[in-house]
């Protein structure tokens, strides 16, 4: 959408209920509250055993759609995945408020959370990626910024450690702020229940984007969907970003959502086979959403033909993916 608008809002409640209402009409069993314990491929089909709330639950699959977005039933399958050595940071979205940002000192304030962060009592990575500017956070009613560096959460810990750590920032900010004046008020109304977490791992792929055929809007022989997003790494209290020039419009192919060496599973989201900087892009929300809809698509294809989804015919999948809205490269 050239020179439109990049983020559309929706209502999360709305949104959750009306999906629940067309995956029920179309006959979908829906199971919330379970995580993957093993995966054993037969074949022409997958056991998929389910840790749920009483217990583990054995399922029978033609095909999986690991959507987790840490690639966790690709690597239970012992497909490999791909690390990055510094991994992008992680963010805590909270909302505050109490305060009138219009009337503050903000070179003071400055001032004096430098000076917390030189005995340790702050970390420059608090307030955002605006290499340590307080403004940034101050300014940004909805949705104010924390910055987590340097932390994984592929396992269990390590994103219980990032939740920890989010909620430690957290409680720095509201107790730093409260020292400040025209912020004796302030107070935290609300923190996501979860820490956004941009990177893990991504799988390797029967193809890889990279940010050379991001850039140049390369056209695969399955370019399956979109993408749209700046080129930006998350480091410890900055931004490193680059824009893409107008007029490309890059792809993501189904060969980057296929795990290497693997049958019947299809990757959809931040996982997508691609190295750091075409992933910082294709990992936004709308391009999660649109490989969403390919996966989807391919695998109601995969179960009907009784197929892998290398061998269902590309311009097939894309009939449907049109069918139903979807913008669908040309190739």
């Amino acid at each position: 959408n050239e020179g439109g608008t990049a983020h559309f809002r929706v209502s999360p409640a709305i949104f959750a209920a009306v999906a629940d209402e067309m995956l029920l009409d179309a006959g979908v069993d829906i199971l919330f509250h379970a995580m993957p314990a093993s995966v054993e491929n037969l074949g022409n089909k997958w056991n998929l055993q389910l840790c749920t709330k009483t217990g583990l639950v054995n399922v029978f699959s033609k095909t999986i759609i690991d959507c987790t977005g840490d690639a966790n039933v690709v690597e239970m399958s012992g497909l490999e995945v791909k690390r990055n050595p510094e991994l992008q940071a992680a963010t805590l979205v909270v909302h505050a408020s109490g305060y009138d940002a219009d009337t503050l000192d903000y070179e003071a304030i400055q001032k004096a959370f430098e000076k917390e962060v030189t005995v340790g009592n702050m970390k420059n990575s608090d307030p955002g990626w605006q290499r340590g500017q307080f403004d940034f956070f101050l300014k940004n009613y909805v949705g104010n910024r924390i910055h987590l560096p340097n932390l994984s959460a592929r396992t269990s810990e390590e994103k219980s450690r990032v939740e920890i750590e989010g909620r430690k920032a957290m409680l720095r900010i509201l107790r730093f702020c409260r020292k400040q004046p025209g912020l004796e008020n302030f107070t935290i109304d609300s923190c996501a229940p979860e820490c956004g977490i941009r990177e893990t791992v991504t799988i390797k792929g029967k193809k890889e984007i990279s940010v050379k055929d991001y850039e140049s809007g390369r056209l695969w022989d399955d370019s399956i969907c979109y993408s749209f997003y700046m080129l930006g790494i998350h480091r410890n209290d900055q931004i490193i970003s680059r824009n893409i020039n107008p007029g490309i419009y890059p792809t993501i192919p189904l060969g980057a959502m296929l795990p290497l060496n693997s049958n019947r599973i299809i990757v959809a989201g931040r996982c997508v086979a691609s190295d750091q900087e075409a992933n910082s892009a294709c990992r936004i929300q709308a391009s999660c959403m649109a490989m969403g809809q390919v996966a989807g698509a391919a695998a109601a294809l995969a179960v009907q033909s009784d197929t892998d989804f290398e061998d269902i015919p590309i311009e097939n999948l894309c009939t449907v993916l049109r069918r139903h809205k979807a913008i669908v490269p040309s190739v």
